[in-house]
């Protein structure tokens, strides 16, 4: 390799050692400059910042207030469920010598527009609870909640429903359509009471009168004396097929009082598109 310098490259060599001295004044003036527009930039910026500073924490503050009108938030938001008193029902002994409880309690969603997706609630009194239950609700229904077979030590007295988890959905007009066409009707409801050799029952037919076929339904039956709740029961129903009608059987063992009146109440979630089955 040639050591050699070329003519240009000597050029250049003169040419910098000619203006190294001025070279280096200029880039110390840049600095200079540099360093004086960065300090009377961040003086600024602090200067600015203590003027402002009421204002800023004003901001902080206001950030975490809830600024929304609460006429406005009443408006859109759900209303709160209703409750009924919750009942205990004595059903019978279990094999470890508890006593078994059914806990009912009738709840009512006062919303048109709003579901409840997924809840989640037990019953408790003092000395104890239920195993919590899971369940949802429709737009404006009004069902029971039951917590069947509940093995409890001591009787319960002071008995409280209490939401665990409650998640509401906001639901559109297509779904409030589907809903109105939801047809499943329960006729020739018949209490049958117990005899010597048949168990206290009820029978009645399920009119699946809707275009759709569920996979899985279930029927919530309350036993009525008067006012009064006297038992309850629930009953699923499997693969029952649009236009179907399917003779329903429940039974109690425990001893009833004097029933007068039956409600029987479907249970479709029709919030749960899996429920429905496809089309063929």
């Amino acid at each position: 390799m040639s050591n050699d310098l070329t003519e240009k490259q000597l050029k250049w060599g003169y040419w910098f050692l000619t203006h190294k001295q001025k070279l280096k004044k200029i880039l110390i003036i840049f600095l200079i400059v540099l360093n004086a527009s960065l300090w009377g930039y961040s003086i600024f910026r602090f200067s600015l910042y203590f003027a402002r500073s009421s204002l800023h924490e004003k901001v902080l503050f206001y950030l975490s207030q809830d600024l929304v009108d609460l006429r406005m938030r009443t408006k859109f938001c759900p209303k709160d469920l209703s409750l009924s008193t919750p009942k205990a029902l004595l059903t019978g002994i279990s094999p470890q010598g508890l006593s078994q409880y059914d806990f009912v309690v009738e709840v009512e969603n006062p919303n048109p527009e709003w579901a409840i997706i997924s809840l989640k609630y037990k019953f408790s009194w003092p000395g104890g609870e239920s195993q919590p239950q899971q369940t949802f609700i429709l737009p404006e229904q009004t069902k029971h909640l039951l917590a069947l077979g509940q093995e409890v030590k001591t009787r319960p007295q002071n008995i409280q429903c209490e939401f665990l988890e409650i998640n509401w959905r906001r639901v559109k007009q297509p779904f409030l359509e589907k809903l109105a066409g939801l047809d499943i009707s329960c006729e020739n409801v018949k209490f049958i009471p117990a005899s010597t050799i048949y168990p206290a029952r009820v029978q009645f037919e399920a009119v699946n009168k809707t275009v759709y076929s569920f996979w899985q339904i279930s029927f919530n039956i309350i036993l009525l004396q008067g006012q009064t709740i006297v038992g309850v029961n629930s009953i699923p129903l499997e693969q029952f097929l649009s236009g179907q009608t399917r003779l329903v059987t429940a039974t109690w063992t425990e001893k009833l009082a004097r029933v007068t009146k039956v409600v029987v109440e479907p249970e479709v979630n029709l919030l749960d598109p899996e429920v429905i089955m496809p089309l063929k």
